[in-house]
């Protein structure tokens, strides 16, 4: 659900569902590819717009283990002032992009999109 959505945002270029292991943990995540253009701050609208998901499906995500967390995972530390800046600090994690793509699994593709978000 999350994937699909996420595709659908403008300034995506891909995503891909999967898991990424850090250390010990292991995290079920969204993937999310974009082209970071110098000026056109493109991650700030991803993260405004997986915001809007967090909070137009609040009472529709249901979360079946204890661990489980809403967070954007980011791979640098501007991405992480961004992420921080639009989602509080309960909801980064910020890890070195060195680590990310290495232990990143993605999963089978899912469900196409039908509609863009809003």
């Amino acid at each position: 659900d999350l994937e699909a959505y996420l595709r659908c945002v403008p300034e995506v270029k891909g995503t891909a569902v999967g898991d990424f292991e850090d250390g010990a943990k292991v995290y079920r995540v969204v993937k999310t590819v974009y082209n970071e253009a110098p000026g056109l701050d493109k991650a700030s609208k991803i993260l405004q717009a997986y915001k809007k998901y967090l909070e137009d499906s609040a009472g529709s995500i249901t979360c079946v283990d204890s661990g489980c967390v809403k967070m954007a995972m980011v791979t640098t530390a501007k991405q992480k002032e961004k992420a921080l800046a639009v989602l509080g600090s309960d909801r980064v994690k910020c890890t070195p992009v060195t680590r990310s793509d290495s232990q990143f699994t993605a999963y089978r593709p899912m469900k196409q999109a039908t509609k863009s978000p809003k």
